[in-house]
């Protein structure tokens, strides 16, 4: 009798386990053009860039997901956005407009990313030149959010129930480590390798190519989210507005899975990484050329498409032997608090001194706008500076950062804002409890977290003007992430 008893207690904990945890998915996608229709200022370089037209358009892809039945936290809104980076008004400009729009839609789900374009609109920065055709800041923000939040309303509105999922991944060379050190211990971002005292290159690189494919209740594949380790920042300084490797890639699977697809772009823990090569660069050329790619930059985008359409297209002849439904769904969302990196002195007066430099120029030529003279100076110098003097008053002060974490069935996505360095995100997949895990860097402002080693060997990337927080806070972030997936796999 007593097993008995057991065995029911056993079944109903089952059954409990599947109405908390289980639920069947609704499915809604939209894809939107974010390009501005008048001149803007490109984010991503030192010197001010006013566009001069469009080489690619930029987009953001949409991926709304509800548990219909079952769960308290059900849903979990995918933004991909081609943008260098979410800064906090991109995003909170884009909760007020979803808000405003639909109530029903809890903000605290939307997950907004970024694939880091260094060629698409700045949101803030110093004054502008006083031009007609130039948008000023608070009209870019208007005109980007807006598109974004509609976006985000007509997806989760359009969500089609008895929706699926498959996922699998493979690897394909997208991103490379840019970080050399030398026999001294110093480092150097995009270094030269082939000097003598080269040493060795300072970080992992990760290879792989995460896909999840979703289809609607008519079976019909409607989004494909492709998680890749690598900004998308081949064509780092042009003057003209770029979606960069992604649109190549969207067009790539466009042509393989359908245009109707909506392809969701996601950039992985790649603080130092890049798509450049830094070694054996003129085979890599005589590749390209030899497969009829367009010479230049544009061939490096394609490449990369065709390097990552290849793994997608492994990746779905087995996910497409595994369509799922009905699994655990659940997403968790806290801010942590992050020891932030200590400003010295030196460092101070250093910063100090350069961002005086900049000021006074600008007044010996009051014609040009402080954006002219030097566009990312003053947000630069003059953040290490306030970060000094708030340090002198509260020493032990946070920085605030929002993390996302989700479990579809065996499947884990986790968010951060940075420019996470990759070992950073390799110990969170190796330390997650699910099958695989997405790393989701760039969801929020992108200022770089670096490893002590690196902050140690020092160059642009883990410089005190690079990182807010400090490695201490990198480990925690992590440490933090991964207590998250865990808690949610109980």
């Amino acid at each position: 009798m007593k097993n008995v008893v057991l065995a029911l207690c056993f079944v109903a904990a089952i059954a409990l386990c599947e109405n908390v945890y289980s639920a069947q998915l609704a499915v809604g996608t939209v894809s939107v053009d974010i390009t501005p229709e008048k001149s803007v200022p490109l984010w991503g370089q030192w010197a001010l860039r006013v566009t001069q037209g469009v080489n690619r358009p930029l987009t953001a892809n949409v991926l709304a997901l509800e548990a219909m039945e079952g769960q308290e936290k059900n849903a979990a809104i995918f933004v991909s956005t081609d943008t260098l980076q979410v800064p906090r008004v991109l995003r909170e400009a884009v909760c007020e407009k979803v808000a405003k729009s639909d109530s029903s839609i809890d903000v605290d789900k939307i997950i907004l990313s970024a694939t880091h374009t260094h060629t698409a609109p700045a949101f803030f920065g110093p004054k502008l030149p006083n031009r007609e055709d130039l948008a000023d800041y608070p009209e870019i923000l208007d005109f980007v959010s807006a598109r974004i939040a509609d976006a985000i309303v007509k997806a989760w509105q359009t969500r089609t129930p008895n929706a699926e999922f498959a996922w699998a991944a493979d690897y394909a060379g997208i991103g490379f480590s840019r970080r050399e050190v030398y026999k001294d211990g110093a480092a150097a971002m995009y270094g030269n390798p082939g000097q003598d005292d080269f040493d060795y290159f300072e970080n992992v690189e990760n290879h792989e190519i995460g896909a999840v494919f979703f289809r609607d209740e008519n079976k019909k594949l409607c989004a494909i989210m492709v998680n890749v380790a690598c900004p998308s920042q081949v064509n780092e300084g042009d003057f003209r507005i770029d979606a960069d490797y992604w649109h190549f890639v969207r067009e790539s699977l466009h042509k393989k899975f359908g245009d109707e697809v909506v392809i969701l772009g996601q950039c992985s823990a790649a603080g130092d990484i890049s798509p450049h090569y830094q070694y054996e660069k003129d085979s890599q050329t005589r590749a390209r050329n030899l497969r009829g790619f367009e010479p230049g930059l544009v061939g490096e985008m394609q490449e990369i498409a065709r390097k990552i359409t290849v793994a997608v297209g492994s990746a779905w002849e087995v996910a497409d032997k595994d369509w799922q439904a009905n699994v655990p769904f659940q997403h968790e969302y806290k801010i942590c608090e992050l020891p932030m990196r200590i400003v010295t002195e030196a460092e101070m007066q250093e910063a100090k001194g350069e961002l005086d430099a900049i000021i006074a120029e600008q007044a010996a030529n009051p014609d040009r706008s402080l954006a002219e003279v030097n566009f990312m100076g003053p947000g630069w110098y003059g953040s290490v500076v306030d970060r000094y003097n708030e340090q002198q008053t509260n020493p032990d002060s946070r920085y605030q950062t929002p993390v996302h974490v989700v479990r579809l069935g065996d499947l884990a996505f986790c968010t951060n804002q940075f420019e996470l360095f990759t070992d950073f995100g390799i110990w969170i997949k190796t330390h997650s409890p699910a099958v695989q895990t997405f790393v989701i860097q760039l969801a929020g402002p992108g200022t770089y977290l670096a490893t002590a080693r690196a902050i140690k060997a020092g160059s642009y990337s883990a410089i005190i003007g690079s990182n807010q927080v400090s490695p201490e806070g990198g480990d925690q972030l992590v440490r933090e992430t991964v207590d998250m997936l865990r808690e949610i796999w109980k």
